[in-house]
């Protein structure tokens, strides 16, 4: 399915030796999506129901993708690049959240910066 930008909170910047990254949380279907792209490259991962809510219950879909939004929401993730693959690290309440995200191709890139580009229009347009 589509992966929008579900609203404003969901997205904060980060850097990586001098280059600016935005990462966004989006819909996933059964499991929320942690989305990274500097605007040329894209990387994303499915998020487990279980580590975002720890060993209680998993939550519902949507419920997951809030506590994702609440995760990232005021703090500036730590990003470390290498071979390809992402790695965001967030402080989520006493402890360190770290997920790792794998790089797309090139043509799925493409497709998913255009879903951003077009959501973030639509966004702007209702505001």
């Amino acid at each position: 399915g589509t992966l929008q930008l579900q609203t404003s909170q969901a997205a904060v910047g980060c850097s990586h030796g001098g280059r600016r990254f935005l990462c966004f949380c989006g819909d996933g279907g059964a499991s929320p999506r942690l989305q990274l792209t500097d605007a040329c490259d894209f990387w994303s991962c499915s998020v487990p129901l279980e580590k975002l809510n720890g060993q209680e219950e998993p939550g519902s879909p949507a419920d997951s993708l809030s506590r994702l939004r609440e995760i990232l929401q005021g703090q500036t993730p730590i990003l470390t690049l290498q071979d390809g693959r992402a790695t965001l690290q967030v402080q989520d309440r006493s402890q360190s959240v770290t997920f790792d995200l794998d790089k797309a191709s090139l043509p799925e890139a493409r497709r998913q910066l255009q879903d951003l580009t077009f959501g973030l229009v639509e966004q702007l347009q209702e505001l």
